[in-house]
C-alpha cells in the first residue's frame, strides 16, 4: 500500500503547481467568478467564484490566495435580505464538495445559502491538505501500538508536512480563526449582504463565535450545532472526562431499553471486560479493500477500541449497535471491526489536515494544562486520529503558530443564537453547550437525548423544523414539542440480525461510485446469459436433433435447470440489494452487524443455485459421454453453471454471505 505513496505525493504537488494563481494585479480584497469546481445537478441559482485575498493580512506584499465559494440563490419569488452562511467543520473539512447538497438546503427556500471552503480547505488554494498524514489511523493500526508510539507517528507525519507547506511559501500563522473571519467579512461586504446568518457545526462554531466577537454588528442571528472546543474551554484537559460521561450516557440509555437491558444486562461491565481482555491481548483480524485490491493484518488494543467507541458515538446510526459490539469484543468476536473500521481509518484524506492542525496549535493547545490519566483509567492513552493531544505537544513548534490571548476568552455576546447539543456527542459535549450559553445573552440551548454529533443533519425533521422557525424569529424561543416525538434509539440485540460482514462497505462503495462494470461484472455477466437464454431455448427447440428421444429429454431437463439457475441468480442479485438499500434507509448502523432476520430466507436461494449449478454440470458430462447435445449446448450451459458459482463466490467476496 505505502510504495503507491511517493507517486501520490508527486501527482499532488504537480496538481498545485499547475493550479492557476490569482492575477496580482487589481482592488484586493475582490471576487473572481469561476465555474463552479464541482459538477451541481440543478445549477438554476447556482454561482461560484472565488473570493482574493492577501494570505497575510498583516503584510500587503504577501502573496494572494483564493477562497472558493458557491452563492445558491433563494428560491422564493421574495427572499429574505439576509443569507445564511455555512460555516464547515474539521477543522479543514471541505463543504463546497457537498455544494449540491447545501444547494437543497431547506434554508434556501426563503433564503441566500452561501457556502465557503474557508482558507487553506476543499476547493481553496493553497491547499493545507497533508498526504503526510492520509495513512494515520491506519498506521497505527498495524501492530499493536502503543499509545506513546501513537503519538510519535502522529507527531512524525504532522511535522513532515508543515515542513513541506513551509518550504511551499506557505505562512502557516496566517491560517487562524480570526483570518477566516476577516476573510468570511470581506466575502459578506463584496456580495452586497450588509448582514448576515451564521450556519456552523463543530468546529465551524468556533469560527461563528470569532465572528460574533469581531463582527457583531454584520450579523442577525447564529446557529451554533455541536459546538467544538470552544474560547475559554480547557478541551484537552477535559477530554478523558467527557468521553467517560459520554460513555455513562451510552450505558444508562441501554438499561434504561427493555430490549437491550434484556441482551446486555450490564453493559458497563461488559465493556470493562472488553477492554481488559484488549489490554492482556489485543485482538488481530483481517482488513480487506475490495475497491482497493488490498488487505492488510490490523491490530486492535484498548486504547484503539476506546478510540473506535469515541468515534462511533458521533452518529446516532451507529450508536445502536455499541452495546452488540462491546458485547461481542469481551467474547473475544472481532468480526464487527472491520467494518466499523472502515470510514474512521480514511478520514484524513476528507481534510486540510495542515489546517486542522493548524488551528489546534494556534488556538487550543497553547492554553491547555493537559495531564496524561492516571494508569487504571480505562480512558488512559485512548486515542482517535484527531484526539491525540500527546502529539500536539510534540508537533505544534513545526508549524509556527503565533498564540492571540484573545482566541482564549468567552465570546460575550448579545446576538441572537440558537445552541443545538447532542446529548451523546463525545466530541463536542453538552457542558460545552452550556459554557457557551452562559455568555450569550440572547441564547436558547436545546440538547437532544438520542443525538450525538452534528444534531441538525442527523436529526431529522424536529432539529431542521426548529433552526428553520428559528431564523424566521430568532429573539422568541422555538417551540421544542417535536422533541418528544423523536425516535428512541434503535438499539441492535442479537436475535435481531443476520450477520453479514461486508454489508455497511458494500452499500458505501454503491452510494460513493454506483454500479460500475468493476465493482458489479458477475451479476452483469448473469444478466447477459439471463437475456439470452430464451433466445437460446427458442432456437434449440426447432433446431432438429439426431437422436430424437434421449437429446429431447436431456435438453428439457437442461432448460429447467439453466432457466431456474438464471432466474434465481437474477432474483438473488436483485433481493440482497434491495434488502442492503432498505435497511440502509431505515437504520443504516444495523448494516455494520448485518441485515434484519426477516431477511434470512433470502440468503437460502444462493445455496439452491448450488445445488442446480451440481445438477446441471452433471447434466452436462452426461449429454458429453452421450454425444446428444451440440458443443455448443454444453459450452452455454456451462458458462451458466460457472456463472452461478461466480456469482455465490462475488457475494461471500463482498462479504454478503451469512456468517
Amino acid at each position: 500500500m505505502f510504495r503507491k505513496l511517493p507517486v501520490v505525493l508527486i501527482l499532488i504537488m504537480g496538481f498545485m503547481a499547475i493550479t492557476p494563481k490569482p492575477a496580482e494585479g487589481g482592488v484586493i480584497p475582490r471576487l473572481e467568478a469561476a465555474p463552479c469546481p464541482v459538477a451541481i445537478p440543478d445549477p438554476k441559482g447556482i454561482t461560484c467564484g472565488y473570493l482574493i485575498v492577501h494570505e497575510d493580512r498583516a503584510n500587503p506584499s504577501s502573496r494572494l490566495i483564493r477562497v472558493a465559494f458557491v452563492v445558491a440563490k433563494a428560491t422564493s419569488d421574495s427572499p429574505s435580505a439576509d443569507p445564511v452562511f455555512y460555516l464547515h467543520g474539521g477543522p479543514g473539512q471541505g463543504i463546497l464538495s457537498y455544494a449540491s447538497w447545501w444547494g437543497n438546503s431547506s434554508f434556501r427556500s426563503e433564503r441566500d445559502v452561501i457556502i465557503v471552503d474557508q482558507r487553506g480547505a476543499g476547493k481553496s488554494s493553497p491547499s493545507l491538505a497533508c498526504p503526510e498524514m492520509d495513512d494515520l489511523p491506519l498506521l497505527t493500526l498495524t501492530e499493536p501500538i502503543t499509545p506513546a508510539a501513537a503519538a510519535a507517528i502522529h507527531a512524525q507525519t504532522a511535522e513532515a508536512c508543515a515542513v513541506r507547506l513551509n518550504a511551499e511559501g506557505i505562512a502557516l500563522h496566517a491560517y487562524t480563526n480570526r483570518t477566516v473571519a476577516a476573510d468570511l467579512d470581506d466575502l459578506r461586504r463584496l456580495l452586497g449582504y450588509s448582514q448576515v446568518n451564521l450556519f456552523a457545526y463543530s468546529a465551524g462554531t468556533r469560527l461563528a463565535l470569532t465572528l460574533m466577537r469581531d463582527y457583531p454588528a454584520t450579523i442577525r442571528a447564529v446557529i451554533l450545532d455541536s459546538i467544538y472546543a470552544p474560547p475559554g474551554v480547557d478541551y484537552y484537559s477535559e477530554l478523558t472526562t467527557n468521553a467517560a460521561a459520554t460513555f455513562e450516557t451510552l450505558f444508562a440509555y441501554c438499561a434504561a431499553d427493555a430490549a437491550c437491558h434484556s441482551a446486555y444486562p450490564d453493559l458497563k461491565a461488559t465493556f470493562q471486560r472488553a477492554i481488559q481482555r484488549l489490554a492482556e491481548q489485543p485482538a488481530t483480524f483481517m482488513m480487506i479493500e475490495p475497491d482497493q485490491d488490498d488487505s492488510y493484518t490490523a491490530t486492535m488494543t484498548r486504547e484503539a477500541f476506546v478510540g473506535l467507541i469515541y468515534r462511533l458515538l458521533y452518529d446516532p446510526a451507529t450508536i445502536g449497535i455499541l452495546p452488540r459490539l462491546i458485547e461481542t469484543v469481551s467474547r473475544g468476536d472481532e468480526t464487527m471491526l472491520p467494518a466499523l473500521l472502515k470510514a474512521p481509518l480514511h478520514e484524513p484524506k476528507y481534510y486540510s489536515m495542515g489546517l486542522n492542525q493548524a488551528l489546534h496549535c494556534g488556538e487550543i493547545v497553547p492554553y491547555t494544562a493537559y495531564a496524561p490519566p492516571k494508569e487504571g483509567d480505562p480512558f488512559a492513552g485512548f486515542y482517535h486520529w484527531d484526539v491525540n493531544p500527546e502529539a500536539f505537544k510534540r508537533l505544534c513548534p513545526a508549524f509556527g503558530m503565533i498564540p492571540n490571548p484573545e482566541d482564549n476568552r468567552p465570546v460575550v455576546s448579545d446576538i441572537p443564537t440558537l445552541i443545538l447539543s447532542g446529548a451523546l456527542d463525545p466530541a463536542a459535549p453538552p457542558v460545552h453547550a452550556e459554557f457557551v450559553a452562559k455568555h450569550l445573552t440572547n441564547a436558547h440551548l436545546i440538547t437532544f437525548p438520542t443525538q450525538a454529533h452534528f444534531v441538525w443533519d442527523r436529526g431529522g425533521a424536529c432539529p431542521k423544523g426548529i433552526a428553520t422557525a428559528f431564523l424566521a424569529a430568532p429573539t422568541q424561543a422555538p417551540s421544542t414539542e417535536c422533541l418528544t416525538t423523536m425516535p428512541p434509539i434503535p438499539f441492535i440485540t442479537p436475535p435481531q440480525v443476520v450477520r453479514l460482514s461486508g454489508a455497511a462497505e458494500f452499500m458505501a462503495v454503491m452510494t460513493e461510485q454506483g454500479i460500475t462494470l468493476k465493482n458489479f461484472s458477475v451479476p452483469i455477466f448473469v444478466g447477459i446469459l439471463a437475456l439470452v437464454s430464451p433466445l437460446f431455448v427458442a432456437i434449440s427447440v426447432i433446431r432438429p436433433q439426431q437422436r430424437v428421444s434421449a437429446a429431447a429429454r436431456s435438453l428439457q431437463i437442461g432448460h429447467v435447470l439453466a432457466g431456474g439457475m438464471l432466474i434465481l441468480d437474477v432474483l438473488a442479485v436483485i433481493s440482497v440489494y434491495r434488502v442492503l438499500t432498505t435497511t440502509a434507509t431505515g437504520h443504516y448502523g444495523m448494516l455494520y452487524a448485518g441485515v434484519p432476520l426477516w431477511a434470512s430466507i433470502i440468503f437460502l436461494i444462493p445455496i439452491v443455485v448450488a445445488i442446480l449449478a451440481v445438477g446441471l454440470l452433471a447434466l452436462i458430462m452426461f449429454a458429453r459421454r452421450g454425444r446428444v447435445w451440440s458443443a455448443g449446448t454444453r459450452l452455454y450451459y456451462g458458462l451458466i453453471a460457472l456463472a452461478s458459482f461466480g456469482l455465490i463466490l462475488w457475494l461471500a467476496g463482498w462479504g454478503l454471505v451469512p456468517l
